[in-house]
């Protein structure tokens, strides 16, 4: 299987995202349950995972340029409510360690900023992040204002 080829024969470029998809699943299933041994049809079997996710983004990224500014800018205002709803769920750092008046570390609290990076990681802030960033990145291309 090369990395153009598709378990059908056709190329990946003419497949829509619902096909990659659907093969993609189809691959970590595969990978799931073949023999540990089988290092060969591991390595091809990634490649072409490899192959079939940089589609899915060449894909998506096409999609978004083909959005509506409106479109766009409805998208990246909904990203920086998200973004700011989870920054108001954080740890006043500045709080949280009495404006660092505080002798030495204590070994008995957690750092509060890595407790905020935790609570950003498992909202999903960093995806929304890039996501929002190649938004405007978009927009800015076409010389519009993202706000």
């Amino acid at each position: 299987m090369s990395d153009n080829d598709t378990s059908t024969g056709g190329p990946i470029d003419a497949l829509s995202i619902g096909e990659i998809d659907k093969e993609l699943a189809a691959i970590d299933e595969k990978l799931d349950t073949m023999p540990a041994d089988d290092f060969e049809g591991r390595v091809e079997l990634r490649q072409r995972h490899q192959a079939l996710r940089a589609r899915a983004a060449q894909l998506g990224t096409d999609a978004d340029e083909r959005r509506s500014t409106a479109d766009l800018q409805t998208e990246i205002q909904s990203l920086r409510q998200r973004i700011a709803a989870i920054q108001g769920g954080m740890i006043d750092t500045a709080e949280q360690v009495g404006e660092g008046n505080i002798p030495g570390p204590d070994p008995s609290r957690t750092d509060p900023a890595a407790m905020n990076r935790e609570i950003a990681d498992g909202h999903g802030a960093p995806a929304m992040v890039s996501r929002l960033n190649k938004l405007e990145g978009i927009l800015a291309s076409r010389g519009v204002d993202a706000d």
